[in-house]
């Protein structure tokens, strides 16, 4: 046999072995990354629902208890180092994060929540948050 056909054929089964393991590679960054994006979506989930509650809660108890009732509560101004958006129309709460919206039933209240610092009271029956 030729030292030329011998070469040439371990080149040709080398190149041949190079593209399996780059496509290999390929396949498994593929699944990585689809992984990594689910965690990350499930991450989202976890805090915008997290503060949700805590929300919800807030009213909740301020709707439950007699007239009177006052108490400051905070909501952060990012979730999980990005920015996000509180809308409040009728009886939902939604927070717009990521492009999601991710929203929740509330008793009714007058007033506005904001970004950090708010103060919610109950008078008259009525619940009201920073007003």
């Amino acid at each position: 046999m030729d030292k030329r056909n011998v070469k040439a054929q371990s080149s040709i089964e080398f190149m041949i072995f190079v593209g399996i393991v780059i496509f290999i590679f390929i396949i498994i960054l593929g699944i990585v990354s689809q992984r990594l994006i689910d965690i990350m979506d499930n991450r989202d989930e976890l805090l915008s629902n997290g503060l949700l509650i805590s929300i919800q809660k807030e009213i909740n108890i301020a709707s439950k208890v007699q007239d009177g009732y006052t108490r400051n509560f905070e909501i952060p101004s990012t979730l999980g180092n990005r920015s996000f958006e509180i809308v409040h129309q009728g009886n939902e709460i939604s927070v717009v994060y990521s492009n999601k919206d991710y929203e929740t039933k509330i008793p009714s209240f007058e007033g506005n929540l904001t970004l950090g610092s708010n103060f919610i009271r109950k008078q008259g029956g009525v619940v009201y948050v920073n007003s």
